[in-house]
């Protein structure tokens, strides 16, 4: 393992952590465990707010050359990007809403800006490098925040949202994994 990937293991593991110490010192438990529970939305704008990004960025991994993951490469990403997709979707999304269940601000706004500044610290580990640059990596983070945080907030239904994050990020840590250390 790399230097490098072995540092944004590190500020990943150490972040993921932080969120469920957060979500479990902080969270309304009957809120989160409801939102796992309401019915799939049906709602067409929700779902298109949903899966929009990991559509999106399907798409710019396959018009990208990079070569075929190996299983290895598969697997380590797929399951890194359940862990992260859970854990921010149940902290970003879940926690503050269910603290906050009426307030946009509190509940949708906020949260969604302190979502995309988390990723200015995956920017500052040495030597990673974001094929989008940092435009594209906060920018990314930006919208997906925004669209998730409105279709949660449209629905109640965190288990959409979750799915929709744990496929992007499988393509993303997949693409992020090939351009790195493959």
């Amino acid at each position: 393992m790399t230097s490098s990937l072995a540092a944004l293991l590190v500020v990943c593991f150490t972040y993921w952590v932080g969120c469920w110490v957060l979500c479990y010192f902080g969270a309304d438990y009957s809120q989160l465990l409801q939102s796992y529970r309401s019915p799939l939305s049906r709602d067409p704008i929700a779902l298109l707010m949903t899966w929009l990004p990991p559509i999106g960025v399907f798409f710019a991994a396959l018009s990208s050359s990079l070569p075929v993951p190996s299983v290895a490469v598969l697997a380590a990403t797929i399951g890194i990007a359940v862990l992260n997709g859970v854990t921010e979707e149940l902290f970003w999304r879940g926690a503050f809403v269910s603290v906050f269940p009426k307030q946009v601000g509190w509940g949708l706004a906020y949260p969604t800006v302190l979502f995309v500044l988390w990723h200015i610290a995956l920017l500052c580990v040495p030597n990673v490098v974001y094929k989008a640059g940092a435009l594209g990596m906060l920018g990314g983070a930006g919208v997906m925040g925004v669209l998730w945080a409105c279709a949660f907030w449209r629905t109640r239904d965190l288990r959409s949202v979750t799915m929709a994050h744990v496929m992007t990020n499988s393509f993303a840590f997949t693409m992020l994994a090939l351009e790195n250390w493959a």
